[in-house]
């Protein structure tokens, strides 16, 4: 066991306020495996920060934590690839599998994790239909199986539909547990609106004591109302590709559509061309758009951009969606877009296609045109 990394661990812990002064201790038994590095680790900003460490014999390991405050961690089987969730709370926690299946690993033991893994069985099952559905429609012909594709697309929409249902009757089956909090936490919030953040947080019973999970969701409904519609859009800087900076607020005087957006991302790609078309007709009007890449690699934006004909000022960190425009406004997928007026106001969020055309055209007051094609 690496002792500096458990001591570090221990004291993070015994530092936070609330902790419960009951131990907890995580006994996994892995198939497959003998003699392998185990992590337990905390997944934050995207990486996964080492607590302790110890060594597997024979498909054993063991850790034990002197508090048990309320958090999510990850059991990491050495070099392997994903990683073990689990709820830390007062008892013992087993955690059962064989190392190639993560997914169908038995987190058990104690109340939070046995309702976690049965929701994480139901949910995987759900997940690997609408892969299966994907990999059938790639093979699809638009020619001859349009129908067929048709089909395809109302399942997956109908199986979105009871994962979201599914989440929503485990949270308020077990609305007075940890378990529930978490879940929430995994929620799809991406266009949410803070009132509809409320909405989630009165699933949960008032008792439940206070844990990272729900101030984590009341931090993110708190940053959805700072940034909602008829608000003043918060300002920000960041470098351009050459490293000078540039601030929102410089273009006040200006509609604004802040694109947040990144060289992965398929369907970000897929919308510049509409962008592009957007900037042409409306730029000799009073608008702009202004680019905020997610990308952590410069090289890969700097392609994405020149690639895809993005003449309007881009910016980036390389922080991903640590960057500090992301988190200002509780940006969580893309593409995301914003809509901000001459005067600074938030007037739209989430606006593609016709519809973003339109709430541009009224608020620069021009009549709508079709926008032109790509040459």
């Amino acid at each position: 066991m690496n002792g500096k990394i458990a001591l570090a661990a221990l004291l993070l812990l015994a530092s936070l306020s609330g902790c419960r002064r009951d131990a907890c201790i995580i006994r996994g038994k892995i198939e497959g495996l003998e003699d392998i590095d185990v992590f337990l680790s905390r997944y934050e900003k995207g990486r996964f920060t080492d607590l302790d460490s110890t060594w597997m014999q024979d498909g054993r390991f063991a850790f034990r934590l002197a508090e048990a405050y309320p958090e999510c961690l990850y059991i990491r089987l050495g070099n392997t690839r994903g990683a073990i969730p689990l709820i830390i709370e007062t008892g013992t926690i087993r955690v059962l599998g064989r190392f190639d299946s993560i997914p169908e690993f038995d987190v058990a033991g104690t109340p939070s994790n046995g309702i976690l893994t049965r929701y994480r069985k139901e949910n995987h099952a759900l997940e690997n239909r609408q892969r299966e559905i994907i990999r059938e429609y790639e093979t699809c012909l638009p020619a001859t199986d349009s129908l067929r594709m048709a089909a395809l697309q109302a399942e997956y929409v109908r199986t979105e539909r009871n994962k979201r249902d599914l989440l929503h009757r485990y949270v308020t089956a077990h609305k007075g547990t940890y378990a529930a909090a978490y879940l929430l936490t995994t929620a799809d919030t991406h266009g949410f609106t803070h009132t509809r953040m409320d909405s989630l947080l009165n699933l949960l019973d008032p008792a439940l004591p206070e844990n990272a999970f729900v101030e984590a969701l009341r931090e993110r409904r708190n940053t959805l109302e700072k940034t909602a519609v008829g608000k003043p859009a918060p300002d920000f800087t960041l470098p351009r590709a050459d490293g000078t900076p540039l601030s929102l607020s410089s273009l006040r005087g200006k509609c604004v559509l802040l694109d947040f957006w990144a060289s992965w991302c398929k369907p970000c790609r897929r919308e510049n061309p509409r962008m592009a078309a957007l900037y042409r007709k409306y730029r000799d009007k009073g608008f702009t758009i202004l680019g905020v890449s997610l990308d952590e690699d410069p090289a890969a934006w700097a392609a994405a951009v020149k690639a895809d004909g993005l003449i309007w000022p881009q910016l980036s960190d390389g922080k991903g969606f640590d960057t500090e425009a992301a988190r200002s406004y509780g940006v969580v997928a893309i593409p995301h877009t914003v809509l901000i007026d001459t005067a600074g106001v938030i007037r739209g969020q989430m606006l593609f296609g016709d519809e973003l055309d339109r709430r541009i055209a009224d608020l620069l007051g021009v009549e709508e045109e079709s926008a032109p094609s790509e040459p």
